[in-house]
């Protein structure tokens, strides 16, 4: 065995179990892994917002070399002090009992990357998406719940508004899974959310900006299936006179190019739109203020907008 050889597996057996940051710094990155797993070969890494990286990690002299799961690579600077303290990208952690680790679902983000990445200091309420065992669930901080979970989770009795919400989005997730997270969000006053679809790296995300307008028939529709009372109608729209676009897929996203400047639009979204579509969709509309939208039953579609 040559001396680098071995060199690296020493490294690698030191390595070796759980860590966690020394203090929380409120000036670094909000997204920079908060604990580590090294178990052999690979890397857990838990953020702030209780999103799971996983990567390959080749120790190498001064950094580690980390294939995340995207197969992008990075470098990450570390150095060994003793056996129970690490620093890790010149942030210090101290090594813990494996009982302490945050244990939440690791997923893959769906993977759709936007124009748009997340700003890297942004405090919010964060919620993960997934498919957990065949059903839809959702993370909150670091317990997997129901989506009924949602609406008490971002209850805030002393807030004059709910805090911004960052809903991250799984794989394998289909437009009415998002819907019914949608239907707990706006169950509480949530109006607004940030779709987190993909990362770039280790600590940046890609985001697109929703707001959250469900036709109040299908609100009815999804609320009668919990068996609550009926929702609240919205109050109908200020706007005299909008034209109505249908959007079912992508073949529709011709119509958006026919829109004039200082005319208002409503688009109506099939509620079976593909969920990368509508990705799509919401980042072709993002900052246009004459563009509006509201999810609808596809039988509704033909009818008459509010």
């Amino acid at each position: 065995m040559g001396l680098a050889t071995s060199c690296q597996q020493r490294t690698t057996e030191s390595l070796e179990g759980y860590w966690e940051s020394y203090g929380l710094d409120t000036t670094q990155n909000a997204y920079f892994p908060f604990e580590l797993h090294f178990k052999r070969d690979t890397l857990n890494m838990i953020a702030p917002s209780y999103f799971m990286h996983q990567a390959k990690y080749v120790a190498e002299d001064d950094h580690l070399l980390l294939t995340l799961a995207d197969n992008s690579k990075t470098n990450i600077s570390f150095t060994l002090e003793a056996d129970s303290v690490l620093y890790f990208e010149g942030r210090k952690f101290q090594k813990i009992a494996p009982e302490i680790f945050t244990s939440v679902p690791r997923y893959h983000l769906i993977g759709y990357k936007t124009n748009h990445l997340l700003p890297n200091d942004h405090q919010a309420s964060s919620i993960h998406l997934i498919k957990y065992h065949g059903k839809t669930k959702a993370v909150l901080n670091d317990v997997v719940a129901d989506l009924a979970s949602i609406a008490p989770f971002l209850s805030c009795n002393d807030c004059h508004s709910l805090p911004p919400v960052h809903l991250y989005l799984g794989d394998h997730l289909e437009f009415r899974d998002l819907l019914n997270a949608y239907k707990w969000i706006a169950a509480v006053g949530g109006r607004q959310v940030t779709l987190i679809t993909a990362h770039k790296g280790l600590d940046e995300f890609y985001k697109a900006k929703d707001y959250i307008n469900i036709a109040d028939s299908l609100m009815i529709k999804l609320f009668e299936a919990e068996g609550m009372p009926p929702f609240p109608p919205h109050p109908k729209s200020t706007h005299v006179s909008r034209t109505v676009l249908t959007i079912k897929d992508t073949t529709d996203f011709e119509k958006l190019t026919s829109v004039e400047d200082s005319s208002y639009y409503l688009i109506q979204v099939d509620d079976r739109i593909a969920i990368i579509d509508y990705l799509k969709l919401i980042e072709r509309m993002q900052d246009n203020p004459y563009l509006d939208r509201k999810i609808v039953r596809r039988k509704l579609l033909t009818k008459p907008a509010n």
